[in-house]
């Protein structure tokens, strides 16, 4: 039976009016009537359904002039979401039927739609304002969708991803350090930003400041040179790129000198600030200044370089005292401790700063003396100092000196006619002891 129809049962001659499942069916859009291309358009259906009933819709398009394609095939759902890709004039159509029938259209209702061609693309925001080639920025804005080309200035960028409303791209390796227009294109036009990105150097830091060794003194540390380098993403040298420098130290790690007297404690830098050359670099001397150390702790200067109030460069540089490793030695350069000999055995000693090579470090030698039969754990000994000629205990031939170019001071201790048990110690000032 055709739904809507009247027909008569022969038997009784009764009339059944069969009633159609959906009644009032209508489509509506938004946009309502007409839209650029590329823009998703919100197609909506509504409908009487006959209670007991349950309907179906379908949604097609047919563009005037060319053919039909189905938006939405049927299913309960009211609303369909069409995004069309070319400016044409369509019709576009919603189909209801019962569920379960196989007819292929029981109600229609129709539209008529106009679709523009596509807009530009519009930036409305950048997620920053500067940064480095390799940086990930967002854009914002409208129309990106086909987006063939993201530019920093003439640069194109090789990595980016778009969706209608974003794009996130990198700074390309090849952007022109300064301030660039962003610009993205579509096959419908070119959009720019209102405001520019700032491609930023490569800033780095390297010092010739190696790390020295662990000890208990005090030592004015080597003056340290700071290089600042400002490059391009391709290592082209920057030239005349103002960078500021600053230094700091973790205050917990370094303990201030006992003696008052000695100055300069913390560092100190020549310049704070300078200006790249044709190698794209400039240097700035940084005093370490006097610190006092254990062997158990350190010091740490971290240096900044400072590109417009930001930190775009940070080396941190670990301030460690010399030590001092002292050994006695015999004339076979076998390594002695104590000893218990005649009195014409000729011991040498030896100082350095172990893997640092310190030169013009003044420092002493001297020794204590137990005699046979006392205990140097124990007893207090029968001589401490440097001796002097024809001694008994002994002497240090040379009970000062300075380090050379090799960090090495080198003394040498001659016995007495005493028979016992030796032990040397070397100080700096009179002061540190190393036994």
């Amino acid at each position: 039976r055709v739904q809507g129809t009247n027909y008569y049962v022969a038997t009784q001659e009764t009339l059944v009016t069969v009633l159609p499942v959906v009644t009032n069916l209508a489509l509506t859009a938004s946009p309502a009537t007409t839209a650029p291309a590329m823009t998703p358009i919100t197609l909506t259906a509504s409908a009487t359904v006959t209670a007991g009933c349950t309907a179906e819709y379908k949604f097609l398009a047919y563009q005037n002039g060319g053919g039909w394609s189905t938006l939405q095939d049927y299913s309960s759902s009211l609303v369909c979401t069409w995004t069309p890709t070319g400016a044409q004039s369509y019709t576009v159509f919603v189909y209801a039927r019962e569920v379960g029938t196989t007819i292929y259209c029981a109600k229609m209702s129709y539209i008529s739609y106009t679709v523009t061609p596509q807009l530009p693309p519009t930036i409305t925001g950048l997620s920053a304002t500067c940064g480095v080639v390799g940086d990930t920025v967002t854009i914002t804005g409208t129309n990106f969708t086909g987006a063939t080309s993201v530019k920093f200035g003439t640069t194109a960028a090789t990595t980016f991803t778009v969706n209608d409303t974003t794009i996130t791209v990198v700074v390309p390796a090849a952007a022109v350090t300064g301030p660039q227009t962003v610009t993205v294109t579509t096959p419908y036009g070119t959009g720019s930003s209102g405001g520019t990105y700032t491609v930023k150097p490569i800033i780095t830091i390297t010092t010739n400041f190696p790390d020295l060794c662990a000890g208990d003194i005090y030592d004015e540390l080597h003056q340290v040179v700071i290089t600042i380098s400002a490059r391009t993403g391709e290592d082209v040298p920057v030239v005349g790129y103002n960078i500021s420098v600053g230094i700091s130290y973790g205050e917990d790690n370094l303990d201030a000198p006992e003696d008052e007297n000695i100055t300069n404690l913390v560092p100190t830098l020549s310049a704070t600030s300078g200006t790249t050359d044709t190698n794209g670099e400039f240097q700035i001397i940084m005093q370490a200044g006097k610190l006092a150390l254990t062997l158990e702790s350190y010091g740490e200067v971290v240096i900044n370089a400072i590109d417009n109030n930001e930190v775009c460069a940070e080396q941190v540089v670990s301030i460690v005292a010399p030590g001092a490793y002292s050994s006695a030695r015999d004339v076979n350069d076998d390594e002695v401790f104590w000893f218990s000999e005649d009195d014409d055995i000729t011991l040498y000693t030896e100082l350095y700063y172990d893997g640092c090579s310190v030169e013009g470090q003044d420092f002493s030698w001297s020794f204590k003396f137990w005699e046979n039969g006392r205990d140097p754990l124990i007893d207090t000994p029968n001589y401490e100092g440097t001796g002097y000629q024809n001694c008994q205990y002994g002497m240090i031939t040379d009970p000062s000196g300075t380090t050379d170019a090799d960090g090495v001071f080198t003394s040498v201790y001659t016995a007495g006619s005493a028979e016992g048990y030796v032990q040397w110690y070397l100080t700096e000032d009179g002061v540190y002891e190393y036994e």
